[in-house]
């Protein structure tokens, strides 16, 4: 029977592509609302800095240089 790949794996939780999918937009959207500073996306997401920069990296999301020192645009 042809479910959808979104479909819950065993134990109920969604398949990987999702999770990430949601980690990811989780991480954009703190970082957007920190302005890009990344420490306090790191807080605002409940994990390290070292963690929100390894998971940066692995979804692709790069850092906005000149932003995280807490210069103004």
């Amino acid at each position: 029977d042809g479910e959808a790949s979104s479909a819950p794996v065993s134990g109920g939780f969604p398949a990987p592509s999702t999770m990430e999918a949601a980690e990811r937009q989780a991480i954009l959207d703190a970082l957007e609302a920190c302005g890009y500073r990344q420490g306090q996306a790191a807080q605002r997401l409940g994990v390290g800095r070292t963690t929100l920069y390894r998971k940066m990296k692995k979804y692709g999301i790069a850092p906005r240089r000149g932003l995280e020192s807490g210069a103004e645009p």
